[in-house]
């Protein structure tokens, strides 16, 4: 059975790959496929979650040589804590705004291939709203590329903000145990 402090370790370890990997995925879709707007490459959401994880390796040493009453201790759990319910925050937000557009991707009746990028209709008639993606090479980057890397940072977010969740969870539990609702069943 895995202690307290392997399950943490485990968690902080996770928040450190998966804010590193949403980042670099971030940063390729930012330079490569530039058509994407800034809330749908959330690189803005990995570094919250590499500095959670970061801040909660320092705290998890500490926490091993029981260090308790530390005023170095209280400050790393803080940080780490407070980094972590940011990056719950911000990781959540950043699977929403990929949700979005990949919901959007779906709903699109055609593509037309223009130069230097493809425009996307929502109906077939003239009244159409469009969406516009350039520079692309044609339509298969917005039915194919766009939507995989979508789903994909969509879903490193949503692991991101859970494991930042469970840890703040585990913070918490380790300081306050069970909440109890002090309720007395009589007769």
């Amino acid at each position: 059975m895995l202690s307290r402090c392997s399950v943490r370790l485990l968690l902080v370890i996770l928040q450190i790959v998966v804010g590193c990997t949403l980042t670099a995925v971030s940063t390729y879709v930012h330079l490569f496929i530039p058509a994407m707007r800034l809330r749908e490459k959330p690189f803005w959401a990995g570094v919250p979650l590499l500095l959670a994880g970061f801040s909660g390796i320092f705290y998890i040493e500490g926490d091993k040589k029981k260090e308790e009453g530390s005023t170095i201790l209280f400050i790393l759990k803080t940080a780490c804590s407070a980094l972590a319910a940011v990056s719950v925050f911000v990781c959540i937000t950043a699977a929403v705004f990929c949700g979005i557009h990949v919901g959007q991707l779906f709903t699109y009746a055609y593509c037309k291939h223009m130069i230097n990028g493809c425009v996307c209709y929502e109906t077939h008639g003239s009244q159409s709203k469009s969406h516009l993606y350039t520079p692309v090479e044609d339509c298969f980057v917005v039915y194919c590329h766009i939507k995989i890397f979508l789903i994909t940072i969509g879903s490193l977010a949503i692991l991101g903000g859970f494991s930042a969740l469970f840890f703040v969870i585990s913070i918490w539990k380790s300081r306050y145990g069970e909440i109890n609702a002090a309720v007395e069943l009589g007769e």
